[in-house]
């Protein structure tokens, strides 16, 4: 099965983003049980393997890259359900979070601006979505470096190997 998901909590997730968000109970904030959806969701796209467990930080405030990229992953899933929904009202950055990509075009008169991102993320049927948020361009930020390998060729003999074998 390999390493498991970050054990995030609650707790972990509200003190990462303690300014972006309005928590409490009231269905103008955002609740415990949306942000338990939000780590839910996340863990459905997240690959533990690919992130570092160790700790970094200093007490009270020690995380890890793992749990940092699961975190942001989660905000980013919290974002587009609250969205979905049409928002919570005036409160709280975190709920109006937009991603931007690299700025291809911009206009003044009619005010426009063109924005693009790399292929490899608008081609990714999993990895498109994390752009539409600032939480998930911060997820992709870490993510695009852990998915790039290096590829060799070898030249030579392939005699005595059968034909139909795959490597």
């Amino acid at each position: 099965m390999g390493q498991l998901t970050p054990p995030a909590t609650i707790s972990d997730f509200q003190a990462q983003f303690t300014r972006d968000f309005v928590y409490g109970s009231g269905l103008e904030t955002v609740r415990d049980a949306d942000i338990q959806a939000a780590l839910n969701m996340a863990s459905s796209v997240f690959n533990p393997a690919l992130f570092d467990t160790t700790p970094v930080g200093v007490l009270p405030n020690i995380t890890s890259e793992a749990m940092i990229c699961y975190l942001n992953a989660s905000a980013h899933f919290l974002v587009t359900s609250l969205q979905a929904i049409g928002g919570l009202g005036k409160v709280g950055k975190g709920v109006f979070s937009q991603g931007e990509g690299n700025i291809t075009n911009k206009g003044v008169g009619g005010v426009s601006v063109a924005l693009d991102y790399p292929s490899s993320i608008t081609d990714s049927p999993v990895l498109f979505q994390f752009a539409k948020t600032t939480y998930g361009q911060a997820y992709l930020q870490v993510l695009s470096t852990k998915l790039v390998g290096n590829v060799g060729a070898v030249l030579g003999e392939t005699e005595g190997l059968p034909t139909n074998r795959m490597f």
